[in-house]
């Protein structure tokens, strides 16, 4: 088929030329909102709109709105986000970070977390566990709470309060002192540098 046209030289002569076949149909692709760095999308079948939403410089991906994925995310670099992280699949991160979607566990250096939350250290040498009170610190820095809702043990900035009885099962040593207006039972050696006192009977087995 001759896709011969008819154009106008730079000389301003006219002579014929041949043609792309697809001026002649609907195939070919016309863009609209062409802006530098904005990713275009299909707005039908032989339609790109380039997206304001949407943009790439070079290095930097850039989305205005929700992302939704069905596979996995990968990143090599920093992850920022200026509002909340919903995840209703599993995070993983070479343990470093692990959400089990089914049991709601979370596992920190620990890749099948067995409790709510799992810290198994790095190293040796590494602590498990270091929360810093504030100077004006009024708040406890951890409350364990009965099924019932009452608070059952809390760490604040002055130590360890509990309402409920406290059972240890291996040796308690401590250089300070230990006050109790409950029951105290001890399977093993309970050592003291400090006073202890009681209000109440003290058990030891």
């Amino acid at each position: 088929e001759d896709n011969s046209v008819v154009i106008l030289d730079s000389d301003g002569t006219l002579k014929t030329d041949e043609a792309d076949g697809r001026i002649f149909g609907s195939t070919l692709v016309d863009a609209a909102n062409g802006v530098d760095n904005r990713i275009p999308t299909f707005t039908d079948s032989n339609s790109l709109n380039g997206e304001a939403n949407l943009t790439f410089d070079g290095s930097k991906l850039k989305v205005a709105g929700s992302v939704s994925g069905s596979s996995t995310v990968e990143a090599t670099g920093n992850a920022t986000f200026g509002g909340l992280l919903r995840v209703s699949g599993s995070i993983t991160g070479s343990n470093t970070l692990f959400v089990n979607s089914g049991t709601k566990f979370v596992g920190i250096n620990k890749g099948l977390p067995e409790a709510q939350l799992h810290i198994s250290s790095s190293a040796a040498s590494n602590k498990g566990l270091i929360i810093d009170a504030l100077g004006n610190q009024t708040a406890d820095l951890v409350t364990i709470r009965e099924k019932g809702g009452a608070t059952a043990l809390k760490i604040d900035k002055n130590g360890v309060t509990t309402t409920t009885s406290l059972k240890f099962t291996s040796g308690l040593s401590g250089s300070g002192a230990i006050e109790t207006t409950g029951n105290g039972t001890f399977g093993g050696t309970l050592n003291f540098s400090g006073a202890l006192s009681a209000s109440n009977n003290t058990f030891f087995e």
